[in-house]
């Protein structure tokens, strides 16, 4: 039977790279979202090698030593999870989680050597994310839902002002577990109230249903509807677009056109500019001029869908001109020749070699199953065994991740010498460096230390950190 799984993360940290999990929630429904199981609660103790980001631990009210004390090592965490998601036939899914939850797992399971994204594909398994659905219904098919406007009169989607403004119960935001409540709740009702386009958007989790999309915009030289937070809230999150290319490098990416814009400022750029756009586009897109370019992530079930759905009254709406899109359009057609040198001239940015390698796993390619099969016998042995039997992966990512869990899961376990190695490793990342004004303890303190009048709640929060510091900095001997 498929059935999907709701969940969520609350983080220590926004960046899926270098930040840690603190709590996860799931529930297991069928595809009518009915519970079967769940809630499944996890909470995931801190390292020595990391240091949580104090505006995260004043969102949601944990600390590393405010958390119950079932709380699991990472270890343990990521295993549970694992569990959960590669169930056969499942959709992993919640609010966001495409740009964060989904993140986090791919790297909470690569530190922890597990396949990183076979669970999203396996088995019949999928991964969806129903905030881009959200958006489209704002944007095509409103009825029957109550929207949440800011003052400045665009809309909202902030899951919290979603569920109160449709009387959805959600005490405790930034809880993961009445967060992935209130996701479910939303889910209900827009299945409810607009069950075709729910039913639209939840094919397109099979990339090969966007990939027929794309494909029908190309060769019959129309434009498709794309809905994404990079179009912006001034145009409801929707435009019409036309695919130029995948990206060389990615044959999961498409590089598509926005064609409210006029496209001879794409036409003006060398290749090298392009390129450099892209990568701004990745990694700080609010630092560039848009130009209207748009990358469409097949396998992230995006919602795309043909152009026919943007009626007069929607275009009016969404401020789009469809004679001015046409118009670009035909400039896009007649300037094939130019789009062929930039996708031939198109050049990412290489990953630094020095990268570390917790953070490394876009880098190197994708782990071979050898490794995969490995990893899972190793994992598997007593922790006195996975001491005295550390593979020889073939990719050196895994031997020094190994190296890694080991320190971190089983610390008890090392060697006297090996104790200090790591003790040190610790010491180096977090407060040794050769700008003093950068060391990640010495900031954090400061930030502790700032704002006297605080609140009780953040005074609380603020004492548990300083306690947490001094605990860590008495185990590293600091």
């Amino acid at each position: 039977m498929e059935t999907l799984y709701w969940y969520d993360f609350e983080t220590y940290g926004l960046s899926f790279l270098k930040d840690r999990p603190v709590q996860f929630v799931g529930y297991r429904t069928d595809l009518d979202l009915n519970i079967i199981s769940g809630p499944d609660e996890f909470f995931c103790r801190s390292h020595n090698d990391y240091l949580p980001s104090l505006d995260s631990c004043l969102i949601h009210g944990r600390t590393p030593n405010s958390l119950p004390g079932h709380a699991l090592k990472e270890c343990d965490f990521s295993k549970e999870i694992h569990e959960l998601l590669t169930t056969k036939n499942t959709c992993a899914v919640g609010y966001n989680t495409m740009k964060f939850d989904h993140l986090f797992t791919h790297h909470l399971f690569y530190r922890n050597l597990l396949d990183p994204y076979g669970w999203s594909w396996k088995n019949g398994n999928s991964k969806w994310d129903i905030i881009d659905l959200v958006r489209a219904c704002q944007a095509l098919r409103p009825e029957g839902i109550n929207w949440f406007y800011r003052e400045d009169g665009k809309p909202s989607f902030k899951l919290e002002d979603i569920a109160k403004s449709n009387g959805i119960e959600m005490s405790n935001a930034h809880d993961a577990l009445c967060d992935i409540e209130a996701t479910i709740g939303i889910a209900k009702l827009i299945k409810n109230k607009q069950p075709e386009i729910y039913k639209f958007a939840f094919s397109l989790r099979n990339k090969n249903v966007v990939n027929a999309i794309i494909n029908d915009s190309k060769n019959e030289k129309k434009p498709f509807v794309f809905v994404s937070s990079s179009v912006g809230t001034a145009f409801s999150n929707t435009a019409l677009i036309f695919p130029l290319f995948k990206n060389p490098r990615n044959n999961n990416e498409l590089i598509a056109f926005d064609l409210k814009f006029n496209p001879e400022n794409l036409f003006s750029i060398t290749p090298k500019e392009f390129s450099r756009y892209i990568n701004l586009e990745k990694s700080k897109h609010g630092e560039r001029k848009d130009i209207g370019i748009r990358t469409v992530k097949i396998n992230h079930a995006p919602f795309v869908c043909d152009h026919s759905v943007i009626e007069k009254k929607i275009a009016e709406k969404l401020n789009i001109n469809l004679e001015k899109i046409q118009k670009n359009l035909n400039k896009i057609i007649n300037s094939s020749k130019s789009l062929e040198i930039l996708r031939e001239n198109l050049s990412f940015s290489s990953i630094k070699e020095d990268i570390d390698v917790d953070e490394a796993l876009y880098s190197g390619g994708f782990i071979s199953d050898s490794d995969l099969n490995l990893a899972k016998h190793w994992l598997n042995l007593k922790t006195d065994e996975k001491i005295d039997q550390i593979p020889s992966f073939k990719d050196q990512r895994f031997s020094k991740l190994a190296y890694r869990y080991l320190c971190r899961n089983h610390f008890e376990y090392l060697s006297e010498n090996e104790r200090k190695e790591w003790k040190e490793y610790c010491r180096k990342k977090l407060f040794f460096s050769p700008d003093y004004s950068k060391n990640k303890l010495t900031l954090l303190e400061n930030e502790i230390n700032y704002q006297p009048q605080d609140d009780q709640r953040t005074k609380k929060i603020k004492n548990e950190l300083k306690t947490f510091i001094e605990d860590l900095k008495k185990d590293l001997n600091i």
